[in-house]
């Protein structure tokens, strides 16, 4: 009897046993799943393809008021330097923004949260706009326009740096960046189209019925922060107890080579917003064009930046992959900078002759073919160089990337607000002429980053994802 007790004590604790092991597995098997590093291909790509839905939001918002302009200032009785600063103040406030919805993200740690508290700040702006009876309430509405809707753009890239590892993240972050550029190309197209049919008005209501699907979209979007997956900084101001500071991100302009890519970068979407904001003016003065056939001119500009993201993204983690096998398998961020040398060389070209093609009034193939390249350039260069500031920050890739856009649209803004004035002052040719030098001499930029970037990211960061 004794014995039977013995041996039913002994299957009980073996059976305690397996049943701890099975658990232990199935925690690890759920860790696994819930880790979004580990979903299914399919299921990342669902999801980047729904992000970047969302984030196409920003890039109509911006660009759809280009063609509509001259119109706003004969309907609000208002100068054309206050309506052209409805651009400006939107690309202003697209900078500073993300910086607050970065710093909400990695704080509270969501990414779902952040994208839908924006929309619904984008969709109440833009229904106000549409009623705004002066200039100076649609100045106000939009800049919190711009501040509702540029979460997405470093939000998605800190879902990015979520679900893909190193040597994916330039080609995922291409294919998000189309939405970026798509955007630019149904933007002016849809807005030259309603201001000649609908009037000015009706390109806020479209905003706001489109913001409204981007919203129903966010209900099949899974959260992909996940606070189990850490990286260990050096630095002791980034282990401090986390604190909402929408000025946090500002941290980041600590590191030089963060620094130096930012300024670059900002150079290049300064020169090409001029070019873009200066087209429906431009071919109407110099080739007689209407505000809707302006906007087609727009696309040119989209198929090219379309391009160059996808082959951008492409070739930017080809050469990453090629120098990573060259140096036993050690992931090295700025081996990424290899992929641009050329376009970074081509780019102030096409700039200054694209000046002087307008200027000289040169049949309008040609400079409608050279903004398809500055578009194409512009693009290949972006995709590495966004690529390379979530690869050395993957832990704050969100707020990496918001810096980015913050010093960009800063500087984009200034540009815009005095784009008239130069224009007026020394005509296109010379413009770009001077544009096209600045790009040139920003390259230096990027040679400093390639020989001193990795040295000083050393000393920010110990370990890096695989």
């Amino acid at each position: 009897m004794t014995e039977i007790k013995e041996q039913i004590s002994k299957d009980e604790n073996i059976i305690i046993v397996e049943e701890s092991i099975q658990n232990s597995k199935e925690e690890k098997v759920n860790d696994l799943n819930l880790n979004p590093l580990n979903w299914s291909k399919n299921k990342k790509l669902f999801t980047l393809s729904l992000v970047g839905f969302v984030t196409m939001t920003s890039p109509i918002a911006n660009s759809i008021l280009y063609p509509s302009i001259i119109d706003i200032t004969e309907s609000l009785h208002t100068t054309k330097f206050l309506s052209n600063a409805l651009i400006s103040i939107s690309t202003f406030f697209n900078g500073i923004a993300p910086l607050g919805w970065a710093s909400y993200s990695e704080v509270y740690e969501t990414r779902k949260k952040a994208y839908v508290i924006s929309l619904l700040l984008f969709m109440i702006t833009s229904i106000t706009c549409a009623v705004a009876t002066n200039i100076w309430l649609l100045l106000i509405m939009r800049g919190l326009q711009a501040s509702g809707v540029s979460a997405a753009l470093c939000i998605g890239a800190g879902t990015i740096s979520d679900i893909y590892i190193p040597t994916e993240r330039g080609t995922a972050y291409g294919y998000f960046s189309l939405v970026i550029v798509i955007g630019p190309i149904i933007g002016p197209i849809v807005g030259g189209y309603i201001t000649d049919y609908l009037g000015w008005r009706w390109i806020f209501w479209f905003l706001s019925i489109f913001g409204s699907l981007t919203l129903i979209s966010l209900f099949f979007i899974s959260e992909t922060y996940n606070s189990k997956i850490s990286f260990t900084i050096k630095d002791d101001d980034m282990m401090k107890k986390k604190k909402f500071n929408p000025f946090l991100p500002l941290y980041m302009f600590k590191y030089p080579n963060v620094i130096l890519i930012n300024i670059y970068t900002s150079i290049l979407f300064g020169i090409i917003n001029i070019k873009t904001s200066s087209i429906p003016r431009s071919f109407k003065d110099h080739y007689g064009l209407s505000p809707s056939k302006a906007g087609l001119v727009f696309i040119s500009l989209g198929l090219g930046q379309i391009l160059g993201n996808v082959i951008g993204g492409k070739w930017s983690d080809i050469v990453l992959i090629k120098f990573k096998n060259k140096n036993n398998g050690k992931l090295i961020p700025e081996q990424r900078i290899n992929s641009i040398w050329l376009g970074s060389i081509i780019i102030p070209l096409i700039f200054i002759a694209y000046g002087w093609l307008i200027e000289r009034k040169v049949h309008i193939s040609l400079p409608i073919i050279l903004i398809f390249l500055s578009g194409f350039s512009v693009m290949t260069v972006y995709t590495s160089t966004s690529a390379y500031l979530i690869d050395s920050y993957p832990d704050q890739s969100a707020s990496a990337i918001s810096t980015h856009v913050f010093l960009r649209s800063v500087l984009t803004g200034i540009f815009s607000l005095f784009t008239i004035l130069l224009q007026d002052s020394i005509g296109l040719g010379w413009m770009f002429t001077l544009l096209g030098v600045a790009s040139l001499l920003s390259v230096s930029a990027l040679i400093i980053v390639y020989f001193k970037g990795a040295k000083w990211r050393e000393q920010q960061i110990i370990t890096i994802d695989k």
